[in-house]
């Protein structure tokens, strides 16, 4: 008879012991999703407490950054005029603006990458890969110098 008992012990401690795991685990795995959820939401909150105008503005700088590292990169090239308004346009449409001759921070964007490759301001003017540029607005040239000191 001790045996039988013996045997029924066996499988009701593996049972018991099984279920206090369970219920650890469980509690552990609440625990974990309540510290995710709360992680989750503490670094969303910047996000969520920005308004619109804030999130343009730092897609307007990103942009102006892409172009800038863009002018940079080809300052010293005999990129053509053509090539490199292409160039502006693909940029651009990575930042889902349709026309960069409208904006600004095109302008800027190459004042800036101008200055980083060490183009002299004065010969901004007669840069050959500017020219499509500076034909497109009438105070193109304006807004690169602009840039360029900024």
């Amino acid at each position: 008879m001790l045996d039988a008992r013996l045997s029924i012990k066996g499988p009701a401690v593996l049972f018991f012991s099984g279920l206090l795991t369970a219920c650890s685990i469980s509690d552990s795995s609440v625990s974990i999703s309540g510290s995710l959820e709360s992680s989750a939401e503490s670094s969303s909150s910047p996000f969520k407490s920005s308004s619109p105008k804030e999130a343009g503005d730092k897609a307007k700088s990103a942009y102006t950054d892409d172009v800038a590292n863009l002018t940079a990169s080809i300052a010293g090239s005999k990129m053509s005029a053509d090539d490199f308004a292409n160039a502006l346009s693909r940029t651009a449409a990575q930042s889902k603006i349709s026309d960069w001759a409208d904006e600004t921070a095109t302008f800027t964007g190459i004042g800036k990458g101008l200055q980083r490759a060490g183009i002299a301001k004065q010969n901004i003017g007669k840069l050959p890969y500017l020219q499509k540029v500076l034909s497109t607005k009438k105070d193109a040239l304006r807004a690169i110098e602009e840039g360029y000191q900024n």
